[in-house]
Order: C-alpha cells, then sequence, then structure tokens
C-alpha cells in the first residue's frame, strides 16, 4: 500500500473550479507537506483511479455546484462498500470536467481499484467561468477543507 494520497480535481483556471488545486498548494506548504502525495488532476475517471490505486487512504477535493446550496459549503463523504452514495454530490456539473469522481468511483470498485478508504470534500462553488480567483466563500472553504484533511493525515 501506498499510504496517503490527497487529490485535487478541478481547473485551477476556470475560478472555483480551482478550489481542488487549491487545497493542493496550501498543504504543500503546510505542517503535513510531504505525509502525503499530491496529485492534481482534471476528474477524467481513468486519471482518478490510477492515483488512488493501492493508497490506503484517498482524499478527493473536489468543486461541485448544487441548486441547493450555497457557495462555500463544504460535504465531507466517506464511501464505502456503496459507492452510489456520491450520487451527484461528488460530480461537477457546474465545473469544467463532465464526469466525476462518482463514476470514478464506480469504475475504481468494478475494477478493484479502490483505496482502503475513500473521502470526498466537496466544495459548492459559484463561479466556474474564465479566471483564477476563487469567490469569497470558496476561499474560506479551501482554508477549512486544508485543516480538516491535515486531521485526516494526521490521524492516518
Amino acid at each position: 500500500m501506498s499510504g496517503v494520497v490527497v487529490i485535487g480535481v478541478g481547473n485551477r483556471y476556470r475560478r472555483d473550479d480551482g478550489a481542488g488545486p487549491a487545497v493542493l498548494d496550501a498543504l504543500a506548504t503546510g505542517a503535513t507537506a510531504g505525509r502525503a502525495r499530491l496529485v492534481e488532476l482534471d476528474g477524467e475517471p481513468a486519471r482518478v483511479i490510477e492515483a488512488w490505486a493501492g493508497a490506503e487512504l484517498a482524499i478527493v477535493v473536489d468543486a461541485v455546484r448544487s441548486e441547493n446550496a450555497a457557495a462555500g459549503t463544504v460535504r465531507r463523504i466517506e464511501v464505502g462498500a456503496d459507492v452510489g452514495v456520491l450520487g451527484d454530490s461528488a460530480s461537477t456539473a457546474g465545473g469544467s470536467h463532465a464526469l466525476g469522481v462518482g463514476t470514478a468511483a464506480v469504475l475504481g470498485r468494478a475494477l478493484d481499484r479502490m483505496p482502503v478508504r475513500l473521502v470526498v470534500f466537496a466544495v459548492e462553488g459559484a463561479h466556474f467561468g474564465h479566471g483564477e480567483t476563487l469567490s469569497e466563500p470558496v476561499r474560506h472553504a479551501v482554508t477549512e477543507v486544508t485543516a480538516r484533511i491535515a486531521a485526516e493525515i494526521g490521524r492516518s
């Protein structure tokens, strides 16, 4: 097993879709630097599966857009045997990639390429147009998620 991997899914150049990469940037310079492998991906399921295969703990951060949550809302989803719990909450309908983490989990389960534990942090975004600036609620969420991931790494 390969320890801990944190996967930041998103596009730095599509505003709030850059939440995942922003968390990776913060982790790379924080107290947990070097304690987890950090991987930035665009959400393509085969690359996500390859990144988490064999990990004891895989943590995925992805921006989402739904109609019933405010920007900056963070959902933590621990995926067990039923990968269907991800549903639409871990897809990025508003982001820049059509297939999301939910698709990767279903495929990973079918291919027997899942990590021992999979935790997904879904960050509700507001703006997914061109640009590199996160909205204020998402910037605050990035800080929160970074701290929560550091705690998860510390417990592993």
